[in-house]
């Protein structure tokens, strides 16, 4: 029956409207959590003072009870963007600490080196901090759907993955749970397969450059 409802879904509109508006608000939720992490772990990388301040706001976060931060979430805004707002939770203090940590790592004998041979902040742009910001992005972005797809549950947002889930279980239909479940896993590999593609890309190009 799991695969008669796995079919059924396949079919259905609902299922690829849902699944494409999941996407883009994981999407959302990535782009804005990493893009603001890079600029906030630079910026307090560069100004003590300043990660003073940001520092202690993401532990704060962090260590919230993730279903209070859901539940406040929900009753504050609209279960439309409930989803990107509580994966911006998740994402932003663990990618705000990681790009941290890099830029920190870079610091020591990277710099020394690129003073000795005189390497420009551009080649060290290029070949250190953004192969870096690369891979801490293919690595959230998978993490970023699945924590959109458990807010969309919990806010039983219309058009969604977690709204296909949530009925299902309302409806007590076992086997549409299993089907929507692994459509979700299915989802969650493309964006994966994509995401190492950009990678890979992006590594082979800098080393044609390279060799050139």
């Amino acid at each position: 029956s799991v695969f008669l409802s796995v079919i059924k879904l396949i079919k259905s509109g609902e299922f690829y409207a849902s699944a494409a508006f999941t996407a883009l608000r994981a999407f959302a939720a990535f782009a804005i959590s990493f893009l603001s992490a890079f600029l906030l772990a630079a910026l307090s990388h560069k100004y003590p003072l300043f990660k003073r301040f940001v520092s202690p706001v993401c532990a704060v976060v962090k260590t919230t009870p993730a279903m209070s931060i859901i539940l406040i979430v929900i009753v504050v805004f609209s279960s439309k963007i409930s989803p990107v707002i509580i994966a911006f939770t998740v994402l932003f203090p663990v990618a705000y600490n990681d790009f941290l940590s890099g830029l920190s790592m870079i610091d020591g004998e990277i710099l020394e080196m690129a003073t000795v041979y005189k390497v420009s902040k551009k080649t060290l742009n290029r070949y250190y901090i953004y192969p870096f910001a690369l891979k801490t992005a293919v690595n959230e972005l998978s993490f970023s759907l699945k924590i959109t797809v458990s807010a969309e549950v919990m806010s039983a947002t219309a058009k969604s993955i977690g709204r296909l889930l949530y009925m299902a279980k309302v409806n007590l239909e076992t086997a549409d749970l299993v089907a929507v479940t692994l459509l979700a896993v299915v989802l969650g590999g493309i964006l994966d397969y994509f995401a190492a593609k950009l990678k890979n890309k992006f590594f082979k190009k800098e080393a044609d450059n390279g060799r050139n």
